[in-house]
């Protein structure tokens, strides 16, 4: 997708600043990482009118530690490592020794947890697929509508506040646009940040929010692969890195408690330790987590302290739920649970303290990403009473109480039990499900979409149900698995990084193990997108939606390659029928604002990023596309005034801060243009084009020895850049151009660049599509009038025969193969 380049007609500066106005730039990052958006009514609960008088005068801790199995913490048995502090906090509370998580996956294991229902019920069942809608609780919710300060410090892009779990809090510290834009290339897991870091934010906001009542979430990651701890853990457990990764986490531990003691909170603050899944290591020939529901992987920590309430030391046998945390959090603050009916969990604090020894929960856990990723069977299970069944096609059975490794599948020998447990599992799934509740609606296309999809070539006529009881066992292809997911992480960093042919080898290996896998094919339409083949990109779109309904991306790609072939009514209808009846989203309004911005339609573009801006009101991108649909429409100041308020969500961005001084030097606000100028060059100093626009800046104002040192600094960057004076002169006519241009990073790109061209393609939308240059999402145009000695020489050279309207051969240069258009 891009954005339509600024008209020449509406540049009136009267100075050749060096910029390149690409406002448009800042929403390829959300086109980049879509979600699947679902949220078809607001059903929470009616606010209480204030907060309770007899509820508990304490804080809330929830710390989450991200894939951390139970049994590799000491005060869980585990000999190997040491967990002192985490140790420490056991003695102080109560520990629960069988909990049981019900997803191997982050989001969706996150969304049960504060929520208190089953992952059957919210329905977030996969990590980026998938949002918390907006009519199910969250604990922080609840808890703010009792007077809460609420905040969430998160360390993993997979529960960014884009994915629902911001519901209820004040302040959600989690990832900005300027580290996912650094790290776009990297596989949706892989962008974290180290628990340190996480913990000192954290830290920070407490020392400012500590004397008022506040639950907050904390987020540590850090055991999740890849497993890089931080020294000396590094070294000390060198023979397993996992290990050293809890030990870490451990250490954070200890820093915790010590500020909380010294803020003089922590016997007032009621904290909960737990994890959202384990960590196969192995086990089961699983390396990590998310395709089988083994108790390596389902089995997770829980630890509540509350000195006075609760005892310390004690151990509880009883099998427990992550479901069960908010209710029982809730309990403990004497809040009545009567007013959620919603919430599944049950109130564990009669078991926490004693007046009942076991309350005969059932465990659900399940996962769905054979089924979604390959259209194999998906798998799910019931853990009741010391016993496990899993349903799969080949059942599976096994007594966790003697045999918690399940190394023994007892499905010949324990064939009434399995039938017991079977339905028992199948009476869950009936009471616990969406479908059971008259109050949420399961996720699914609505019938008009479906049809809609259907007519295009995206869906075939097989359910949902007959998809998950396919006779594929997920046993069986483990091997093929941890093939497919090694090579994918490869071809996914080819692809996002402009290697398109290297991506392509390797996904087309991974078809001949596999056609149905819908992350490939996904990726198969990607590659043939960069390489300048829509038509086939869209068939390979078509594939996955076909195994994976539910992949978003696919829709949107699909979308941007009938925009490459100028079927926009099309790529209109694809993204409305991707998001079916649930089209109150702000995704969906952005990226129809995208399209309508594609196609030229600016007033519509702006009227949904409008809409769009009302689901959420904290994307700098959002701002920076609408201001770059004024300034196309000459509407200057609010071109300034969004551009400004993307700037205070993200201040971070060198261009944006040139764009707006650019703007406004034009009112003539050069103080407040000085600013913006100085803070470009501040984030990023090895940048001539910066380094020059303060200088120019600063001689306006007076500022001569500033204006020296910048254009010395400038001259310094580019040798080559030759500026005869410093004045604001408007630049000769015909000493100058205006021009779009296309940067490749091969001489075969560019040929194929080069043959579009010559097909009739459009300029602006091939620059949107393959440019590796940051106005690519402006369709290649510079947006400022050039002389030739600001242009690299063979590019210089080049434009200097073209005539207006021209575009050049490819040139070969340092940074890539140019391709130029002369405007004028």
């Amino acid at each position: 997708m891009s954005t339509k380049g600024i008209s020449p007609k509406d540049r009136t500066f009267k100075k050749r600043w060096i910029f390149y106005l690409s406002i448009a730039v800042l929403a390829s990052l959300i086109v980049g990482l879509l979600i699947l958006f679902y949220h078809p009514g607001e059903k929470k609960p009616t606010p209480l009118e204030g907060p309770s008088p007899e509820i508990a005068e304490l804080n809330v801790l929830l710390i989450t530690i991200d894939t951390l199995r139970a049994d590799r913490l000491g005060c869980y048995g585990y000999q190997k490592i040491e967990t002192p502090h985490i140790d420490k906090f056991a003695q102080e509370g109560v520990l629960l020794e069988n909990n049981i998580a019900d997803v191997p996956l982050t989001l969706p294991s996150h969304a049960s947890i504060l929520t208190g229902t089953y992952v059957l019920y919210h329905n977030v069942r996969d990590n980026g697929n998938f949002i918390l809608r907006k009519e199910f609780q969250t604990i922080a919710e609840i808890l703010k509508d009792y007077g809460y300060n609420t905040s969430a410090f998160v360390s993993a892009f997979v529960v960014d506040s884009r994915f629902g779990l911001d519901q209820g809090f004040d302040y959600y510290y989690d990832f900005d646009e300027e580290i996912l834009d650094e790290e776009k290339a990297l596989a949706l897991s892989e962008i974290q940040r180290i628990g340190e870091e996480t913990s000192r934010a954290f830290f920070d906001w407490l020392s400012k929010n500590y004397r008022n009542r506040f639950f907050t979430w904390l987020h540590l990651y850090d055991p999740h692969d890849p497993y890089t701890p931080p020294e000396p853990y590094r070294t000390r457990y060198s023979h397993s890195l996992y290990d050293g990764e809890v030990a870490y986490i451990d250490m954070l531990m200890g820093e915790l408690i010590s500020r909380l003691k010294a803020f003089g909170i922590l016997d007032d603050t009621l904290i909960i330790f737990a994890s959202d899944h384990g960590e196969a290591l192995g086990e089961h020939k699983e390396e990590t987590h998310q395709y089988f529901i083994y108790d390596s992987v389902m089995h997770v920590p829980l630890i509540f302290r509350l000195p006075g309430t609760l005892p310390q030391g004690k151990v509880i046998k009883e099998q427990t739920r992550n479901i069960d945390i908010v209710p029982t959090l809730l309990s403990l603050l004497n809040i009545d649970l009567k007013k959620y009916p919603e919430i599944q969990g049950v109130d564990l604090l009669p078991l926490l303290q004693g007046s009942v020894s076991n309350l005969q929960l059932e465990a659900y856990s399940e996962t769905k990403i054979p089924q979604f990723r390959f259209g194999w069977s998906d798998l799910a299970s019931i853990r009741y009473e010391g016993w496990k069944y899993i349903r799969a096609p080949r059942q599976e059975i096994y007594h966790v109480a003697a045999d918690p490794g399940e190394l023994n599948n007892l499905i010949e020998l324990q064939q009434d039990k399995a039938d017991e447990l079977r339905r028992r599992l199948e009476l869950l799934v009936k009471n616990y499900s969406a479908e059971a509740s008259d109050e949420v609606e399961p996720q699914r296309l609505d019938a008009e979409s479906a049809a809609k999809l259907q007519s295009l070539g995206y869906l075939t006529g097989t359910t949902s149900k007959e998809t998950a009881l396919s006779k594929i066992d997920p046993k069986d292809k483990i091997e093929e698995f941890r093939f497919v997911n090694h090579t994918m992480s490869s071809a996914i960093k080819n692809v996002e990084a402009g290697r398109h042919r290297q991506a392509l080898r390797e996904l087309l290996e991974l078809e001949k193990v596999n056609p149905n896998f819908d992350q490939m094919r996904y990726y198969l339409g990607k590659a043939y997108l960069g390489l300048n083949q829509p038509r086939r990109a869209i068939e390979e779109f078509k594939s996955c939606l076909r195994i994976n309904p539910h992949h978003l991306l696919s829709y949107v790609d699909s979308a941007k390659a009938y925009v490459a072939i100028k079927e926009f009514d099309t790529a209109e209808a694809i993204l409305r029928s991707g998001f079916g009846s649930h089209q109150d989203s702000y995704l969906f309004h952005f990226n129809l604002g995208f399209i309508f911005q594609i196609k030229g339609d600016i007033h519509k573009a702006i009227e949904e990023y409008l809409m769009a801006e009302k689901f959420n009101s904290k994307s700098s991108q959002l701002c920076g596309n609408i201001s770059s649909a004024y300034l196309i429409l000459g509407e200057k100041d609010k071109a300034i005034q969004w551009l400004k308020k993307a700037l205070s969500l993200n201040p971070n961005r060198p261009q944006a801060n040139t764009n707006l001084g650019m703007l406004l030097v034009e009112k003539g606000e050069y103080q407040e243009a000085y600013g913006y100028f100085k803070k470009a060059v501040e984030l990023r100093p090895d940048d001539f084009r910066h380094q020059y626009n303060l200088a120019l800046i600063c001689q306006k104002l007076g500022k001569k020895e500033e204006a020296s040192a910048a254009l010395r600094e400038a001259r310094k960057l580019r040798p080559d850049f030759k500026e005869a004076d410093l004045s604001f002169q408007e630049p000769q006519p015909e000493a100058s151009y205006t021009l779009r241009h296309i940067i490749v990073e091969s001489r075969e790109q560019a040929d194929m660049v080069m043959e579009a061209l010559k097909n009739g393609e459009d300029f602006v939308q091939l620059a949107s599509l393959y440019s590796m240059d940051p106005n690519a999402r402006g369709g290649g145009d510079l947006t400022y009038i050039i002389k030739p000695e600001d242009l690299l020489t063979p590019v210089a050279q080049a434009v200097s025969s073209l005539q207006p309207g021209q575009i050049s051969t490819p040139i070969k240069t340092p940074r890539g193969y140019y391709i130029v258009q002369r405007i004028n």
